[in-house]
């Protein structure tokens, strides 16, 4: 149902109409309309409004448009609601993808079997599991993980138990800065569990002053209203990356633009049918970016064994008599200079992924026999030279045949192990550039991808 606020917008009396998906602007006088056209297209900014019971809420606007029949709709990115005072120092997080990750039940399922007495109370009381702290935009942020109190919100209770992290940060009244963290949060989750549909998620805001604590108003993303929640499709235990959350937290933090497109959307991808041309040039894409994030390990700039040939052309070109030449001449002789002079500094992208495998073929090896498992091309352990050669080069061939607007869709298995492969290994140079180790990063894309039961061995040995 539609909420109404009254609002003085811009100097102009005017009726605020809240829609699912946006914000009316309606002046209470028709004719005022004209007073707001300077404003019709307006974009980044707060918008201040007055709740019931003498509190504000705070919508950052995207963009507005004028409609036609006398009002501006207004698309806000997010709305800081309910609050009585802007100031903040902490915030509560839950949902369906962080339940899913961190799992209560299997939480307390594992504490009953390791405790004898391990009943508890959480109804009214919580347990702080976890916690971890890194840094962002220059200020220290602590992470906690906490169980229960799953009647804390009253008669609006769920009567679920929950998993919930609990955010705290300097005081601040900055509502962007608590955005760009509340986003970091997300992008935490959505970087761990390999998974983009991650739902939405219950964002409560807090203030502490004197060591009283107060619930200051909520956060609703509307970036995030009708995002869909895929369940994990993996057994992925958050005690398997218990070790390495404060990493994945600080890698969040330090990458802000960090980029989803090559995350499967629909689900786990096996078969040549979950694939389509726009996957594999995003992976590949990922892939590059990984590159170019750690070229002193995946990209060679040495080029000291050839200097001595290409000087040599550089230097034949030069004693041609460019005097001769026309414009176009010269254009060319200037484009074949730059061109040679970036030669044997830089691989192509079939000796990219080449020289990639061979950089993290110890974290990969054991993955093998189940990444290619088909009959037509069964292998196990380190791919031999020949092997990873072929890979690389149809990889990159199909690659270019979609570039260049020759390729297609129709992708069969065998294609898809390939496309599989690269997945996983521009998923393990990230977790190297994170800062894993290459067991670490074996057990975790074991997790992630199903490709190894290195973790499986471990909780059942």
């Amino acid at each position: 149902m539609d909420r109404i606020f009254h609002i003085c917008f811009h100097g102009t009396d005017s009726i605020l109409v809240e829609k699912e998906d946006s914000l009316l602007i309606i002046p209470k006088t028709k004719g005022d309309i004209r007073e707001l056209r300077s404003h019709f297209y307006d974009h980044d900014y707060i918008l201040v409004f007055n709740e019931e019971f003498k509190s504000k809420s705070f919508a950052y606007i995207e963009r507005a448009q004028p409609e036609p029949d006398s009002h501006i709709r207004l698309f806000p990115q997010y709305i800081i609601r309910d609050s009585f005072k802007p100031k903040f120092n902490h915030f509560e997080i839950t949902g369906d993808a962080i339940d899913d990750f961190f799992s209560p039940s299997q939480y307390f399922f594992k504490r009953a079997q390791m405790e004898e007495n391990s009943d508890f109370e959480c109804l009214y009381h919580s347990v702080c599991v976890d916690k971890w702290a890194f840094i962002f935009e220059g200020h220290r942020v602590k992470v906690s993980l906490s169980f229960g109190d799953i009647l804390q919100r009253g008669v609006a209770s769920d009567l679920k138990l929950h998993a919930r992290l609990t955010v705290r940060f300097f005081r601040t009244n900055d509502i962007q800065f608590i955005y760009r963290l509340y986003s970091l949060i997300i992008r935490f989750i959505k970087i761990i569990r390999y998974e983009i549909n991650c739902g939405t998620f219950f964002v409560d805001l807090y203030d502490e002053e004197k060591g009283k604590k107060s619930h200051n108003g909520y956060l609703q993303d509307y970036s995030l209203q009708n995002m869909k929640f895929n369940r994990g499709t993996h057994n992925m235990d958050y005690t398997c990356f218990k070790s390495y959350i404060k990493l994945f937290l600080q890698f969040a933090a330090d990458n802000p633009n960090y980029s989803f497109n090559h995350y499967p959307p629909n689900g786990a991808r096996f078969l040549g049918r979950h694939y389509s041309s726009l996957d594999l040039i995003s992976i590949f894409s990922s892939f590059e970016n990984e590159c170019s994030a750690n070229p002193k390990l995946f990209e060679k700039s040495d080029a000291s064994d050839i200097n001595s040939v290409r000087e040599k052309l550089l230097n034949l070109i030069d004693k041609d008599d460019s005097l001769a030449m026309n414009d176009a001449e010269k254009m060319f002789v200037n484009q074949a200079k730059d061109r040679i002079k970036q030669l044997g500094t830089q691989y192509g992208q079939k000796q990219k992924i080449i020289n990639a495998y061979q950089v993290m073929k110890k974290s990969l090896d054991n993955s093998i026999e189940h990444i290619f498992y088909l009959p037509e091309f069964r292998r196990k352990g380190h791919l031999a030279d020949k092997d990873i050669n072929e890979i690389a080069k149809i990889l990159s061939e199909q690659r270019g045949k979609i570039a260049h607007g020759s390729g297609s869709d129709d992708f069969s298995d065998m294609d898809a192990r390939r496309i599989k492969f690269l997945e996983i290994l521009t998923h393990a140079m990230m977790l190297k550039r994170l800062g894993l180790d290459d067991p670490d990063i074996e057990r975790i894309i074991g997790v992630v991808f199903s490709c190894n039961y290195i973790v499986f061995r471990e909780q059942f040995s």
